[in-house]
């Protein structure tokens, strides 16, 4: 198989890939099979070829891939557990952290809750109000 005909595949095959995965990590390596094409028109040797190829992916990802990041909006999903802290509640079962038992309703939903005070019994039927989440529990305070 011809050189020129190898590089051109290979790039087109690449930037398929990079179609289906959007990642952006494909298609540096095919600019990089395409520059090494053009080396071919210029009748450059197969070691020439290959340095073009590595040496313009390895630029174009160390240098463009960060670049490509500041501009790709990732956008974080707010989970149920974030909106809670602050939120008020009341406590459905009392919260005991020595015997590590406790659960509040707050905004509808059930949590398992332990107090910000070591020593207090918040017992059912008060009002609380979420300070932080430790794990999967709520840590609140007795309002």
């Amino acid at each position: 198989m011809e050189m020129w005909l190898f590089w051109l595949i290979l790039s087109g095959v690449l930037l398929v890939v990079e179609i289906i995965t959007i990642s952006f990590l494909a298609f540096f390596p095919a600019i990089g099979a395409f520059l090494a094409y053009i080396a071919t028109l210029f009748n450059i040797s197969l070691t020439g070829q290959i340095i073009i190829f590595a040496a313009s992916t390895s630029i174009l990802i160390l240098f463009m891939k960060p670049l490509m990041n500041k501009f790709i909006e990732t956008k974080s999903i707010v989970t149920n557990a974030n909106t809670v802290v602050t939120k008020t509640g009341i406590v459905t079962e009392a919260i005991d952290n020595f015997n590590n038992k406790g659960t509040v309703k707050v905004d509808g939903e059930l949590w398992s809750a332990i107090s910000d005070k070591e020593d207090e019994i918040i017992e059912k039927g008060e009002k609380i109000k979420v300070i932080k989440l430790q794990g999967v529990k709520v840590v609140v305070s007795k309002l």
